[in-house]
């Protein structure tokens, strides 16, 4: 500990504050409360950062997946969560505006390169609803991003650094940049800070740092700050002492340590004298410096990344220039890659991070919300709107899941053997967008079924007259929910998740349809759009039923399922998913021979590096080679459904957990988790009412910083009576609660989901019954606000497409434009236009993009848009962008009476043209280039686009921009030569594939 430590626990709110430091310091502790952004947050959470993306003046959050499942960011006020771009992303990310277009863009290296920057849509597009436009700026990816002005040019410049060194990207424009190249060891540290005082950034690395060159093409010198420390390293830059010059902070980002600030009258020549912060850390990834209490001076923010036994997240108030500190701790989860920014413009600063997750278990989007001036508002609990997503499900389900199952953003529903496809925001009755007809897939569509609670009563009678009639209505309404099968023998779906780590979420079940006793398994590969490939080569295991499952990260990208049978005397079972999930057979092994036969939790219960697994009373403690039985509390009863939180906000995981019992009042209760984890547990009753407490879920439901627990009555004897309940924490502790009723008349059993189904940013509960046979949601109605989002339907604005081909300049070309609607000819467009006269254009490569400005409302009926350049070579050199990917039709003709298919583009897709159209005409190779973009355009309306010429182009500039515009629609051509001696020039060149046989022209 640092020099004259004292601890005195403060609890504020839920949220625990330590204020450690001089004991006449007397200083009160700075009030903080949790907030979770995101509880299904992008799995491996490895890059997050702040900015306001959006243009209203407040911070935004964002954060990406190292897990192939995306990028997103959240929108202020309500985190209404969006999504910029599918992949795989490490380690850092960053957001400045590039193109120096007066938006925030988004920096990021892909988890094995490249490093690409995505172009904020503004000001001609809304960042929630238009696409963002991927820019490569070099094939490598990167640990540690940091961007700034380095040389005062008015341009925003890139430094990144991993285990092959440290690259500047210095920018000549937002497509052209300098790489240079410095030598470093390690993998992380990494800082932009004027560290001599020669008006240009300098780079400061861990214990060392290197001077800026007037010319980049020279040396940068390298100084030394502080030898041995380790090449994994926190770094920041700040004057702590208020003389004028910045000092450099240091602190190991994958060990135990120290945190410490250097100080030096010279920077240059040294030498710098260090001060320790503290000598007890952990972990330290990254910290930053800002004014927390308003005092005129500089505090360090810290916290320790999951690896760290405390997983602290800390405020350290400096005294006396830097001499003493008082370190309070405001929050126990930890966090990787924080930030630190005033939320919602209330004048104090506030805390923003998210665990890794590379050692499992959960890993939300956190905000520590100082409440020192004006805190946000809490959420209503009363609220609330029923829908009937299934009215009659084909056969039983044990679980019901939520996921996004075809990447648009929304979380769609799983139950049994179907899955019900999101068809946008749930305030607007869930419709939006039609049944993938298109596609072959039949559907259910339900309409919603409303029933807002008012009290107990009124919800009952409203159920009991208006089931009937409602439900019958229901399978002959279409536009809401589509049911659609996974695909047999997949019957009873358990778990989703990423499993073969391509990005899109799959699904693990077993083939029996509950209740049958079945134990053989099966798992549904998702291409990513819903669509699915079923596997069976798992092996069987040893049981009936499912009732608890629950996946576990063993390592990083291991996964494993721990598996819970209805059937007594199985004990706890592991699946195993192998390397090549496809090819290699799943195997299982039992862990335990004790096993309760209900419900599984999984967690960091002992809150060491290792998942360990909640049974109900009694919990799985992971050793690594061994799993041991402990029991939490000595009471009666049979456990069934159970959750780990920390309920009481202690840092410490508890067991909420509830007691078998069918048709009849139950227990709710909590244990509280000791110092010692297995030491017993102190029992907490939340209720003794409920009936049949069989389906349970903990959220923070009214954001107000502790969570709360919603749970539904199992009781099939009565079903108008059946409640679905939230028990609001009032105390933040876990000692007071209150009851709200969210509806009467639906019988649970392992249901009442918690989810955010619509994007709003309030927590909606989904939940099924043993002998309900609906799939239901209840829409939370507390948020009702938010922009629909970005997936509820064709966006306002977009990319069409966009392209960079090559010309050599020896051929005339001519131009086509052809507009047809389901492949018949619009009588009002013109259709296989074509330029009268060739033209000869330069030789060059040519940027060509077409975009979407604003389209006023979506086209239910889709029109083929067809551009085409005629007479190019056969063999042309051609890179395709799309962000999102495009819908394209076939790219031959489909036999007579055959429809047309549809596929999809990746975002980035090298396209050969030999595989389109070709046709031989006379003096012409006829060979056309051809997208067709289907879902966007009315019928029986005429679009007229510009028609670029020669004269039309603008080299090396902004491009020749022209622009169409019509009642409902409005579309923007740019069309830009880049010719051989422009700068912009190689740098295109170099990333365009190479042509089969020849050359790069």
């Amino acid at each position: 500990m640092t020099q004259a430590m004292l601890d005195v626990p403060v609890h504020v709110f839920l949220l625990a504050a330590i204020v450690l430091g001089s004991g006449a310091s007397g200083a009160e502790p700075m009030p903080f409360r949790r907030i979770i952004i995101d509880s299904d947050n992008p799995t491996y959470p490895h890059c997050k950062t702040v900015g306001d993306l959006d243009g209203d003046g407040c911070v935004d959050v964002l954060a990406a997946s190292a897990y192939g499942q995306g990028l997103y960011w959240y929108a202020w006020p309500h985190w209404t969560k969006h999504r910029i771009a599918g992949g795989t992303f490490t380690t850092d990310m960053q957001v400045g505006d590039v193109d120096n277009d007066g938006d925030l863009d988004v920096i990021i290296p892909h988890a094995s390169g490249p490093l690409v920057w995505f172009e904020n849509p503004r000001p001609q597009g809304h960042p929630a609803t238009a696409s963002w436009r991927m820019h490569v700026l070099d094939k490598q990816g990167g640990h540690d991003v940091e961007v700034g002005d380095l040389y005062g040019n008015g341009k925003l410049d890139i430094v990144v650094r991993d285990t092959q060194g440290t690259r500047v990207f210095l920018q000549q424009a937002p497509n052209v940049w300098q790489r240079i190249d410095i030598p470093t060891g390690g993998r992380g540290g990494l800082m932009l800070a004027d560290l001599d005082g020669d008006s240009d950034l300098d780079l400061v690395q861990n214990g060392y740092w290197h001077e800026t060159p007037a010319d980049p093409q020279s040396e940068w010198k390298r100084h030394e700050i502080s030898a041995g420390w380790p090449d994994d390293c926190g770094v920041h830059a700040a004057d702590l002492n208020d003389d004028g010059r910045l000092d450099v902070l240091l602190a190991p980002a994958e060990a135990k340590g120290r945190l410490s600030w250097f100080d030096a009258a010279d920077p240059r020549k040294g030498p710098w004298i260090e001060h320790v912060i503290d000598d007890d850390v952990s972990h330290l990834h990254t910290f930053k410096t800002a004014d927390m209490n308003h005092d005129g001076h500089l505090d360090v923010i810290t916290a320790e990344m999951e690896q760290s036994p405390h997983r602290r997240v800390v405020i350290h108030f400096i005294e006396g220039n830097g001499r003493r500190w008082r370190r309070q701790v405001v929050g126990w989860t930890g966090s990787h890659n924080l930030r630190v920014a005033d939320i919602g413009n209330d004048g104090d600063l506030d805390i923003i991070g998210a665990n890794h997750g590379n050692y499992g278990g959960h890993t939300p989007v956190d905000l520590w919300e100082n409440l020192t001036k004006k805190p946000a508002p809490t959420l209503p609990l009363d609220r609330w709107q029923r829908h009937v997503i299934d009215p009659q499900k084909p056969w039983g389900a044990a679980f019901v899941l939520a996921g996004d199952l075809d990447g648009d953003g929304l979380r769609d529903i799983v139950a049994g053997g179907s899955w019900y496809q999101n068809p946008g925001r749930v305030g607007q009755s869930w419709r939006g967008r039609p049944a993938l007809a298109s596609r072959g897939h039949p559907g259910l569509a339900v309409p919603s079924q409303e029933s807002p609670v008012v009290s107990e009563r009124q919800g009952r009678d409203a159920r009991a007259t208006e089931e009937q009639g409602q439900d019958a209505r229901a399978t002959e309404e279409r536009g809401a929910w589509t049911r659609r099968l996974i695909g047999a023998p997949l019957n009873d779906a358990a778990v989703i998740c990423d499993f073969d780590l391509d990005g899109a979420l799959d699904i693990l079940g077993t083939q029996g349809k509950t209740p049958a006793a079945n134990a053989n398994f099966a798992w549904a590969r998702n291409d990513g759009r819903g669509d699915f490939t079923i596997h069976t080569n798992l092996a069987p295991a040893s049981g009936d039923f499912l009732q608890g499952c629950t996946t576990i990260f063993t390592g990083y990208r291991r996964r494993e399922i721990a598996l819970s049978w209805h059937k007594g005397g199985q004990g706890v079972q592991m699946l195993t998913v192998p390397k090549d999930p496809v090819k290699e057979t799943w195997p299982w092994r039992r862990i335990s021979d004790i096993s309760q036969d209900e419900g599984l939790s999984a967690g960091h219960i002992d809150r060491d590096m290792r998942v360990d697994l909640l049974l109900g009373t009694k919990w799985l403690r992971n050793a690594g080679d061994k799993w041991t039985v402990h029991t939490l509390h000595p009471t009666g009863g049979d456990p069934d459904r159970n959750r780990l939180a920390d309920l009481n906000g202690d840092g410490r995981l508890d067991a909420v957990v509830g007691f078998e019992a069918i048709n009849k009042p139950g227990k709710l209760a909590w244990y509280e988790q000791p110092e010692g984890p297995t030491g017993t547990w102190t029992e907490h009753i939340i209720s003794m009412e409920v009936v049949g407490p069989m389906s349970l879920d903990v959220a923070d439901m009214d954001r107000d910083g502790d969570l709360d627990v919603v749970v539904g009555e199992h009781n099939y004897k009565d079903p108008a009576s059946a409640r679905l309940l939230i028990f609001e924490n009032l105390d933040g502790r876990g000692r007071q609660w209150k009851m709200h009723v969210v509806f009467t008349g639906d019988e649970h059993h392992d249901g009442a989901i918690v989810a955010d189904m619509d994007n709003d940013g309030d927590l909606d509960i989904i939940s099924i019954g043993w002998r309900n046979p609906r799939v239901l949601l209840y829409e939370n109605l507390a948020i009702t606000s938010a922009a629909p989002p970005a997936a509820a339907g064709p966006p306002a604005s977009f990319v069409l497409f966009d392209l960079e081909i090559t010309h050599r300049g020896d051929r005339q070309l001519y131009q086509n434009w052809d507009f047809q609607t389901h492949r018949k000819t619009n009588p009002a467009a013109p259709m296989d236009w074509r330029e009268g006269e060739p033209s000869l254009f330069d030789a060059g490569i040519y940027h060509w993009r077409v975009e979407v400005v604003r389209m006023e409302r979506p086209w239910e009926s889709p029109m083929h848009i067809q551009f085409g350049w005629w007479n190019i070579p056969k063999d042309p050199v051609i890179r395709h962008i799309a962000s999102p990917a495009l819908l394209l039709t076939e790219l031959q003709p489909p036999a007579p009476g055959k429809p047309w298919v549809y596929e999809q583009v990746d975002a980035v897709r090298t396209l050969d043209v030999r595989h389109m159209y070709y046709g031989k005409g006379p003096n012409q190779d006829q060979h056309v280039t051809d997208w067709d973009w289907s879902r966007a355009f009315a019928p029986n309306t005429a679009y007229t686009l510009s028609n670029p010429r020669k004269n039309d182009l603008d080299s090396d500039g902004d491009g020749k921009i022209s622009e169409a515009e019509y009642p409902d629609l409005k579309i923007r051509t740019v069309l830009t030569l880049h010719r051989p001696d422009s700068p912009a020039y190689e740098s295109l060149r170099a990333r365009l594939p190479k042509p089969k046989g020849e050359d790069k022209p």
